[in-house]
């Protein structure tokens, strides 16, 4: 093989080896794989710490939507969070207990509310389940 076919092919394997890195880097970071229980709650109390409702209706299960909409949910749950002046500071959460489709993660929630203006510290546990292949917040 000459000198010129040995360059076209390393440089054909450079290009094709960009594009796959550049695709793999441009990938959506959901993409890795599906959430576990453990990061399904942080992304849900992550949501509900910023007050992007519609997001942490996204993590939740059929049953605990109560048969609102997303938009419905968003907006009732928007309403009680400004009513009753709900700041989530804080979570910690620690490694999820899987038993087949249910899942329960412990968390440690610091936050404050109307009634709790410094805030408080309290002990969670929040039960997730498989619903289509994917953990969904069920209920704490």
């Amino acid at each position: 093989m000459g000198g010129n076919m040995k360059n076209r092919i390393l440089r054909c394997a450079a290009v094709l080896f960009c594009l796959v890195l550049g695709g793999l880097l441009a990938m959506p970071s959901g993409w890795a794989g599906e959430l576990g229980p453990k990061e399904t709650v942080e992304k849900h109390l992550a949501a509900l710490q910023d007050y992007i409702f519609e997001e942490a209706f996204d993590y939740i299960s059929k049953e605990s939507t109560d048969g609102k909409t997303k938009q419905e949910w968003a907006d009732s749950t928007r309403k009680l969070y400004s009513s009753a002046n709900v700041k989530v500071i804080k979570f910690t959460l620690y490694p999820a207990k899987i038993e087949g489709n249910k899942a329960i993660v412990p968390d440690i929630l610091n936050a404050s509310d109307i009634f709790n203006k410094e805030g408080s510290t309290e002990y969670e546990l929040y039960h997730l389940v498989k619903e289509d292949g994917v953990w969904k917040v069920d209920r704490q």
